[in-house]
């Protein structure tokens, strides 16, 4: 078991930034990126980028325009994979994704008619307005890795089976967690970054380094340079 912030095992093929959850603050994502695109190392966030902040679509246009960019790794978060589904299959998905802080973000791209409880063809219609205003944004999605891998530290969203290799793992399970990943330590020498789960600071111990300081709430984004034996926290602003 490794101690609280005991990084020496930390053993990434290279160094390399990882950014904690943005939630539509991207105001705090472009002041980050400033800070960490000169210094050349790759920079994985490590999903969700919608729903709750100030301006999802400023974040989602900001992340896709620099889908080119080989030095900016998006993963994608459970906030994603419900825009996903409902893109996909509105008339199912379109409730949970309304309820986990989707109508925010429907309305950061305008549309703002929708009721509180919309019928099914008003789903259609949202989702329709949506595709309307950023026709490239499934696609965009559906090519989202969930997981991000560099020697031995692996980042992803929520987090994963503590017993089980990562390659034997539904990726499916990465944006939404699973059940024993904050109880239990990870036995196999592997360290994941993660977001989704809050906290008040970075937390590091037990193979896991926590970096979710919810943006959109507390106004601090998170950011962690893992390098060999060592983890250097930023945080803005």
């Amino acid at each position: 078991m490794t101690d609280q912030n005991d990084t020496t095992t930390l053993a990434p093929a290279a160094p390399f930034w990882a950014i904690g959850d943005v939630h539509g603050r991207d105001d705090l994502l472009d002041a980050m990126l400033a800070r960490l695109m000169p210094d050349g190392l790759p920079i994985v966030l490590v999903g969700d980028y919608i729903n709750k902040g100030p301006d999802s679509a400023a974040t989602l246009r900001r992340l896709m325009g620099l889908a080119g960019n080989d030095q900016i790794i998006t993963l994608r978060g459970n906030h994603e994979e419900l825009l996903l589904r409902f893109l996909r299959r509105p008339r199912r998905f379109a409730r949970a994704f309304l309820r986990f802080g989707g109508r925010k973000t429907l309305t950061d791209f305008g549309i703002t008619e929708l009721p509180e409880h919309p019928a099914l063809y008003q789903c259609n219609q949202a989702r329709n307005a949506l595709l309307e205003v950023m026709p490239e944004l499934g696609g965009w999605l559906a090519n989202l890795p969930y997981i991000w891998h560099s020697g031995n530290v692996s980042v992803l969203h929520a987090g994963a089976d503590p017993d089980a290799a990562l390659a034997d793992q539904k990726p499916i399970t990465f944006p939404w967690g699973h059940p024993n990943f904050l109880t239990k330590p990870r036995k196999d020498g592997q360290w994941i970054v993660h977001g989704h789960n809050p906290v008040e600071t970075v937390e590091i111990g037990q193979g896991r380094i926590a970096i979710d300081t919810q943006a959109y709430h507390t106004g601090v984004l998170s950011a962690v340079k893992i390098s060999a034996g060592n983890a250097e926290v930023l945080q803005l602003p």
